[in-house]
């Protein structure tokens, strides 16, 4: 059939046209003036304004999306958690590598580097040299791993500074407890490149951002096999629907996907995508933190630096991504394994690798990381942290507003901590474990826990927190949530109150009515009966106290009948016999000798439960507590009487680097400084010859002070001239441990501070010493009357007393020779003999009931 072109008017010459063609060219154009094709046409013109206007709207809408999150900083400008500075001094021992380590966990970069935020460093032979985006410069010197100079390259020498505090964490919100190490592309070893396109994309650098048929394939429906290497969606795709979408499963997220994929190739390079997606990419859990960016992935499964990891562990890596909780090597180590195999089987089809390349990875032994808990993690102080900036600052600021938050916390003191608990833990299993050998039908119990808290003596900042014996199995802080009964940890609160109430006077002459226990344990007590036992002036470390099976009355008509452990009593005793031996009768009578109210005050007074009621029981600390609220109340006890708060956060720094808000805690003077160091004294006695002797046959010698406790936990709080440390050990369902608090939480308090004292050996050991206030007197006390000695007695100990309190009685069972008597004088001596005579009736007296009197003091 021949046409013909329309002449100039753009008409055909119907002479010339075929008749049957002239007639199709009518009917068409009859057709297009009906009403129907005029609604159909203008069907179609309204669909073509609505697609090109919603697309012209997820354009915009898109558009001004990416270029929000790509805008500044990529990732969540996540406040940044601190540790504390870390303290040098000339003549210390300490390594220049040790050195770099920290100066890189603190974000420095060796010199030169093209990226330095924090500051660079040099290293050369022996020497270090520091420089600080902010802050002097430093030249640190050293011969041997000894720290022999410092020197501030714009002042000159000096003897002590303090290196820049490392890096612990990031916070997230709770919910997305995350961890990710940002890398460049470059930092991306090209093993696990090639592994990532393999595995998920191969045709990625040929691509638009979309595969029309991998696209057609994810309309249809989500991955369903998977054995399958190649998801549906290009790594475009993928880093779309991550980073900017929902993980939602539908068509409408799909499409949104290939959208913003389709934008993202516009705006970035091939080399920025992957590295972007390198970063943000899930890789499951370890522990209760999800892990997110191979960097963490690589360090948290394989313990390995990315520029580290080889061909077996890349494809590991990149294999996990379809369902990276389902392929992890931790929880399933054969499906990651056989996952990783077809990884390297698809590598060696697109000629990233030789065949014989890829039989040797997978015969490559899968070996993972063990999970620990160590400085960079301190998962349970950065719980505590967080809950504290919450107080201040919303969850949105912290997450968004590039906050740097310095802490107390000390790295290495936090591994100690940790590694204490760890071995005490084994300790008190195996322990538990041949206690219920051999038992018939012996009732599987859970694992047991164990806490530990240390706080900076002076500042009552938390410079270590483990709450518990695995993070990753249970976030409980055993520290600040767990409310228990401290136990015997609180008695040295008793006996405080007792040697305070000397300051306001000699103790009132009141009878003291107690029900008299019967000689049939079956049967209840008889009618109360006055006693005049306790009845002095003043309660001292050498007051006697009878420890005897006793029932105590209160509130006119409720009795208590408590027992000494193992049901074991000693007779007459002293206050500091009675404190050493952590004897409950004893405790118990000085309490009431002085008024429950009192104790129960003074426990207030110092941070403990607000609800402590004044009965016979909270001598024996018979009420709830949590360990850090314990520590808070042994800052009295270390600090001249002042209750310090136990803290972590110091300060608030904004991305600017202004303040945005300093942290200061007020002290309470609660005791005073005598009365304090009172109980020192008394607590050293308990480690020296004590409950806490444990701590001495261990190897802790310096200078302490501590105090066993018992409850249905295992307890021990002590302290140093530099340390606060309080642990603990139980069940999480509140069972009875039935283990002393001396073989439970002593001995990983004692590992801790062994483990301290290695990391930061004191510079003056002299200065250990715990020094006594003005207002405290030391006398010589003779051993066998426990009563001021003679000059005759020949075996003593020196006592301390508070002034207001020294005893003026002298042991009446030695009496000085008549040559000390010619050679010094009759006035003097003898009246040294008259005090020995007056205290024999007194010395009978307060054993066995009789009283002192006042008149005579």
């Amino acid at each position: 059939m021949q046409f013909q072109l329309p002449n100039e008017a753009g008409c055909y010459n119907p002479k010339t046209m075929n008749d049957r063609t002239l007639q199709r060219l009518q009917a068409i154009r009859g057709r297009l003036r009906t009403p129907i094709f005029k609604v159909l046409l203008a069907i179609v013109l309204f669909i073509l304004i609505g697609v090109t206007g919603v697309g012209l709207y997820y354009y915009n809408y898109y558009s001004r999306m990416i270029d929000r999150r790509l805008s500044g900083e990529i990732f969540e400008n996540t406040a940044r958690i601190y540790a504390a500075p870390y303290f040098i001094y000339t003549g210390q021992k300490l390594s220049p590598d040790a050195v770099v380590g920290r100066l890189q966990r603190a974000g420095f970069e060796p010199n030169g580097a093209a990226s330095a935020e924090e500051g660079t460093y040099e290293l050369s032979p022996n020497r270090v040299t520091i420089r600080p985006a902010v802050g002097d410069p430093l030249r640190l010197e050293f011969q041997k791993n000894v720290l022999t100079r410092i020197v501030k390259l714009d002042i000159g020498n000096v003897d002590e500074a303090w290196l820049p505090a490392e890096l612990v964490t990031n916070l997230f919100d709770q919910e997305s407890r995350r961890k990710r190490r940002v890398v460049e592309f470059n930092e991306l070893p090209p093993v696990l490149v090639n592994a990532l396109i393999a595995a998920e994309d191969h045709r990625f650098y040929s691509h638009w951002g979309i595969d029309p048929i991998r696209l057609a394939g994810a309309l249809v429906a989500s991955i369903r096999n998977s054995d399958r290497v190649e998801g549906v969606s290009t790594l475009t795709q993928q880093f779309a629907r991550n980073f900017f979408l929902t993980s939602e499963r539908s068509i409408k997220r799909k499409m949104h996907e290939a959208f913003v994929a389709l934008l993202l190739e516009r705006r970035l390079t091939k080399q920025q995508i992957l590295t972007m997606y390198a970063n943000e990419v899930y890789l499951g859990q370890r522990g209760s933190f999800s892990i997110h960016g191979f960097a963490e992935g690589a360090a948290a499964i394989f313990g390995k630096d990315l520029t580290a990891i080889e061909l077996p562990e890349a494809a590991t890596l990149a294999g996990m991504l379809p369902a990276p909780n389902s392929y992890s090597p931790i929880k399933y180590p054969d499906r990651a394994k056989s996952r990783r195999n077809v990884v390297l089987n698809r590598m060696a089809d697109v000629g990233f690798i030789t065949r014989e390349e890829a039989e040797k990875a997978k015969k490559a032994k899968l070996e993972v990381a063990p999970m620990r808990v160590d400085a960079t993690d301190a998962p349970y102080l950065v719980d505590f942290i967080r809950e504290q900036l919450l107080k201040d600052f919303s969850e949105d600021t912290l997450i968004h507003d590039n906050l740097r938050v310095y802490t107390s916390l000390d790295p290495d003191l936090q591994r100690a901590a940790v590694d204490a608990v760890e071995k005490g833990l084994r300790n008190v299993e195996q322990q538990l474990a041949q206690r219920n050998k051999g038992r018939k039908n012996a009732v599987k119990l859970p694992p047991p826990q164990a806490a530990l808290v240390a706080l900076d003596r002076r500042t009552a900042r938390i410079l270590a927190m483990v709450g518990g014996g695995d993070y990753g199995a249970s976030q409980y802080n055993r520290i600040t949530q767990a409310f228990r009964q401290p136990g015997s940890i609180f008695k040295p609160f008793v006996f405080a109150a007792a040697f305070a109430a000397a300051l306001d006077g000699p103790l009132p002459q009141t009878e003291i009515v107690r029900l008299a226990a019967s000689a049939d344990p079956a049967l209840t007590p008889v009618d109360p009966q006055p006693t005049s036992e306790l009845a002095v002036d003043y309660i001292t470390p050498i007051t006697p106290v009878m420890d005897e099976e006793t029932v105590f009355l209160y509130d006119r008509d409720k009795i208590y009948e408590p027992n000494n452990y193992h049901q074991e009593y000693h007779g007459a005793v002293t206050v500091r016999t009675a404190l050493q031996k952590s004897l409950n009768i004893p405790t118990i009578k000085i309490a009431e000798r002085i008024g429950y109210d009192r104790v129960a005050d003074l426990a207030r007074r110092a941070g403990m439960n607000a609800k402590i009621k004044g009965y016979p029981s909270v001598a024996l600390g018979a009420f709830e507590v949590t360990p850090l609220e314990m520590a808070g109340a042994y800052t009295v006890f270390a600090n001249e009487g002042k209750r310090l708060e136990p803290h972590a956060v110091l300060r608030v720094v904004s991305g600017d680097g202004s303040i945005k808000k300093t942290y200061k805690h007020e002290e309470t003077q609660v005791l005073a400084p005598e009365v304090a160091y009172l109980m020192t004294h008394l607590m050293e006695g308990v480690i020296d010859s004590g409950t806490g002797q444990g701590v001495r046959s261990r190897g802790f010698w310096l200078p302490a002070a501590g105090k066993t406790g018992t409850s249905r936990d295992g307890w021990f709080a002590g302290y140093t001239k530099d340390y606060i440390v309080i642990a603990w050990v139980g069940y999480d369902d509140n069972r009875d441990l039935n283990l002393e608090g001396a073989r439970s939480a002593l001995p990983i308090w004692t590992d801790f501070m062994i483990k301290a004292y290695q990391l930061y050996p004191p510079r003056d050991p002299d200065a250990m010493y715990f020094e006594p206030p003005e207002g405290v007197d030391f006398v010589r006390i003779d051993r066998e009357s426990n009563l001021p000695a003679t000059s005759a007695c020949v075996d003593t100990y020196e006592e301390a007393f508070l002034s207001a309190a020294v005893p003026s009685d002298h042991c009446p069972l030695h009496t000085p020779a008549i040559s000390e008597i010619i050679e010094n004088g009759v006035t003097e001596t003898g009246k040294g003999v008259a005090n020995a005579a007056k205290g024999i009736g007194r010395f009978f007296g307060r054993i066995f009931g009789g009283g002192n009197d006042s008149k005579d003091r």
